[in-house]
């Protein structure tokens, strides 16, 4: 099992990356790097690591990194319930009276939904953060061992 692997900027424009994704890779990497888990944790919060997974990785890869985020997939969702529980609460009356309300309450019913979404934001956050932190390392060890393109 090999420690890192070659991922070259002509292989992401191949493979469909956006030019936005593919103008990163190339200002941070120039037209190569070598992939290690390190490197992708350093750059876990850069990439689109959903686009990597489903286009840089075999079936076989995919199946491998499917399986080690399978923990990691739970505690996100688990992480994620209470503020999607506590967002819908506090969307529930503002959603009603956006309702009943003419078209002048658009205004109205922004301000209302402005602190959920933000009890909301602030809440996944920490969520979001340990998600990706877990998919990069995660991304990088079935991109290294997988042997097929």
């Amino acid at each position: 099992m090999s420690d890192s692997r070659i991922l070259t900027l002509a292989t992401l424009k191949k493979k469909g990356a956006c030019a936005g994704q593919a103008a990163l890779f190339r200002a941070k990497f120039g037209r190569s790097v070598e992939i290690t888990e390190a490197l992708c944790i350093e750059h876990a919060a850069d990439f689109s690591w959903r686009w990597a997974v489903d286009n840089l990785l075999s079936a076989t890869a995919r199946a491998a990194y499917d399986a080690a985020m399978a923990p990691a997939e739970a505690a996100y969702r688990a992480a994620m319930a209470p503020a999607e529980a506590a967002y819908r609460a506090a969307t529930a009356s503002a959603g009603a009276a956006y309702s009943a309300a003419t078209a002048s309450a658009g205004a109205a019913y922004d301000a209302a939904m402005a602190p959920a979404r933000a009890a909301y934001d602030a809440a996944m956050a920490p969520a979001e953060a340990a998600y990706r932190a877990a998919t990069a390392p995660a991304w990088a060890r079935a991109y290294i061992n997988d042997k097929q393109d």
